[in-house]
C-alpha cells in the first residue's frame, strides 16, 4: 500500500514577533539611555590666595558645608551671589573668580556655584580646594 504524501511547502518566517522583539529593544534602549547633556566647567586649578600686585579684580566665593556661602568674607545665599557677582562682573569687564571648597562641601552645591558664577558673566573662574584635616 502506497501513501501519497504531498509536497511539503517552505514554512516562511513570520515578521510579527521579529517586530516585536525590535520594538521591545527599541523601549528598553530609550528608557536605559541617559538623555542628560553633559557640560564641561572648564576652570584653572592654579590659584593661591596670596595678595598680589594683579591687574584684576580677583572675587572669592567660598563654598561651605550645608552650601553656606561667602563672598569675599560676607556671607550670601545662592541667589544673592548671582546677583552681586552680575553687579561686580558688569563694574569690571574681565574679573577673575576664583571658587574655594571647603572639605566636605557638597559636589552639588560646588557645580551650582560654579554655574551661577559662569551664568553671572564671569569669564576668568578657578576652583580652588582645602585639603581635609
Amino acid at each position: 500500500m502506497r501513501f501519497e504524501t504531498k509536497p511539503a511547502k517552505p514554512r516562511r518566517i513570520g515578521l510579527t514577533p521579529l517586530i516585536d522583539v525590535v520594538f521591545i529593544l527599541l523601549v528598553f534602549f530609550m528608557l536605559a539611555a541617559d538623555l542628560q547633556q553633559w557640560r564641561v566647567l572648564s576652570v584653572d586649578a592654579t590659584v593661591t590666595r596670596v595678595g598680589g600686585g594683579s591687574a584684576t579684580t580677583t572675587l572669592w566665593v567660598d563654598v561651605h558645608r550645608g552650601c553656606t556661602l561667602a563672598l569675599d568674607g560676607t556671607s550670601v545665599d545662592l541667589a544673592a551671589l548671582a546677583r552681586r557677582l552680575d553687579g561686580l562682573v558688569r563694574q569690571d569687564q574681565a574679573p577673575e573668580v576664583v571658587v574655594q571648597a571647603e572639605a566636605g562641601a557638597s559636589l552639588q552645591c560646588l557645580v551650582t556655584v560654579l554655574d551661577r558664577v559662569r551664568g553671572a558673566g564671569a569669564r576668568h573662574v578657578s576652583l580652588v580646594g582645602q585639603e581635609a584635616p
